[in-house]
């Protein structure tokens, strides 16, 4: 396969389940299953960081640095997909996944990839993505209702 060849494995189209593709580092990624995936992360990690702050204030003395190496194994999961999934974004815009990079120095660049419509029809990164499905939008409801409340029950508590 040379450069100019779109990607065949890893652009098909995304269409079936609504978490195709979460752990995929090639091919493309649309707007709405990428805004999806980074509230899944973000859900994730809020999850994780909230259970790991409840054990560490019961359990300091026994687990305090096995929790302490878990929380830094999971965020760096957690940036190492999301990773994945700006890059994938940025090669829907027909550019390399390496513009990611970027994003550590500007994280205001998140808006212009949830923003900013992808190329239209294939592009050497692949084929365009699917059409969102109504899958996709009542998944993206549910997780950011969660992490609405689930933010708004930390900042209460």
């Amino acid at each position: 396969m040379t450069a100019s060849e779109p990607c065949k494995a890893a652009g098909e189209r995304e269409s079936g389940s609504v978490w195709r593709g979460f752990f995929q580092s090639r091919g493309r990624l649309g707007r709405g299953r990428f805004l999806l995936f980074s509230l899944t992360l973000l859900l994730f990690w809020v999850l994780s960081g909230t259970l790991s702050n409840w054990l560490w204030s019961r359990y300091y003395l026994l687990y305090g640095e096995m929790l302490s190496l878990t929380m830094i194994a999971i965020s760096l999961m957690v940036i190492v997909i999301g990773m994945f999934h700006g890059a994938r974004r940025f090669n829907d815009f027909g550019a390399s996944g390496w513009w990611m990079l970027l994003y550590l120095v500007f994280p205001i660049l998140f808006l212009a990839l949830v923003l900013v419509p992808g190329s239209s029809g294939d592009n050497r990164f692949g084929r365009a993505p699917a059409d969102n499905p109504m899958k996709v939008a009542a998944m993206m409801l549910l997780v950011t209702l969660g992490t609405a409340f689930l933010l708004l029950l930390l900042v209460l508590v």
